[in-house]
């Protein structure tokens, strides 16, 4: 498998990501690069950290970012990584996935488990991000043929 290349210069996003239990929250800073390919936009690079540099969590976090990006990358589709990232929850993470607009799951996300990790919390952040780019896109299509 090839992976796209990404261009030097690239629209990105950021997003905070309290995980855990009321009280015991823990904060992942996740940055979401995006790239055209044709004219869709399309999340292409995960950049994710926690805590201070060179704690074990935020190598972790690092290297999970560099993976999940080189499967975009190669074409992965998010919603077959989001169903082998999915069991039953360890920790409640209700709430902690931001969205600009509301934007429900595509179908095959919306049937999965919760996220039982931050991983899984990413890919269903890149998700319901991915949802919302693809939902304004078409809205933007149904705009432009109406005039």
């Amino acid at each position: 498998m090839l992976r796209n290349p990404m261009p030097n210069r690239r629209m990105s996003e950021n997003h905070r990501l309290p995980v855990g239990e009321a009280g015991k929250q823990q904060t992942f800073f996740v940055t979401l690069g995006m790239i055209h390919i044709g004219d869709r936009l399309v999340i292409n690079e995960v950049f994710m950290k926690h805590g201070k540099e060179g704690q074990a969590l935020d190598a972790i976090c690092d290297d999970a970012g560099i993976l999940i990006s080189q499967l975009l990358q190669m074409g992965f589709p998010v919603a077959d990584l989001c169903g082998d990232m999915s069991r039953l929850p360890t920790f409640d993470h209700s709430g902690c996935v931001p969205t600009k607009l509301p934007v429900a799951l595509p179908a095959p996300i919306a049937l999965v488990p919760e996220p039982a990790s931050i991983i899984g919390a990413v890919l269903h952040l890149i998700a319901r991000e991915q949802a919302s780019l693809d939902q304004a896109r078409l809205e933007n299509a149904l705009k432009e043929e109406m005039i």
